[in-house]
C-alpha cells in the first residue's frame, strides 16, 4: 500500500542519506534506523488510521448527498476519495492476514479451527425476507415461501 505512494521513494531517499550524514555507529545501522523513524512519522502523518479516515469520508459524502449542496463534480470526488481509501483498508486486511498466516501457519489445528470457524459464522444465513417482505428463520416456512 505504502509503496504505491509516489512520496514513500523519496521519504526513503531522504533518511537513507540522513543515515549516512550520521557520524556515530555503523552507516548501515543508521540508514536503517533513520528510514525506520522516517517511515514511521509519514505514515502517521499522511495516512494515520484509515478506518477513521473511511468513517470520515463516509459522513461527508452522506451530508453532500442529503444536503444537496453539494455539485455531483464534488460528490464524485468524495466518492473517487472514498474508494481510494477503501481500497488501502483491504490492502492492509491482505497484508495482515498474510503475516498472519506467516506467524501462526505452524500452529495448525489453532490457526485452522478458528479461520473455520470464522468463516462458517461469516457465511451461515439466519433468515430471509418472503415475498410479503416478513423476516422468515423456520427452514420450513423459508421453502415453502419460494
Amino acid at each position: 500500500m505504502w509503496l504505491r505512494d509516489p512520496k514513500c521513494h523519496d521519504v526513503v531517499s531522504k533518511a537513507w542519506e540522513r543515515g549516512l550524514m550520521s557520524s556515530s555507529g555503523c552507516p548501515l545501522s543508521n540508514c536503517l534506523q533513520a528510514c525506520r523513524e522516517d517511515l514511521t512519522d509519514w505514515y502517521k502523518k499522511e495516512f494515520g488510521h484509515v478506518g477513521r479516515r473511511i468513517a470520515q469520508l463516509q459522513k461527508k459524502l452522506q451530508f453532500m448527498e442529503a444536503s444537496g449542496a453539494a455539485t455531483s463534480e464534488e460528490i464524485q470526488s468524495a466518492k473517487a476519495d472514498l474508494n481510494v481509501w477503501l481500497d488501502a483498508e483491504e490492502t492492509m486486511r491482505k497484508q495482515r492476514s498474510r503475516n498472519m498466516w506467516l506467524k501462526l501457519g505452524d500452529k495448525i489445528t489453532s490457526f485452522f479451527h478458528t479461520k473455520a470457524s470464522n468463516k462458517k459464522a461469516r457465511n451461515y444465513i439466519m433468515g430471509l425476507t418472503d415475498l410479503n417482505g416478513v423476516w422468515q428463520e423456520d427452514p420450513s416456512v423459508i421453502e415453502d415461501s419460494y
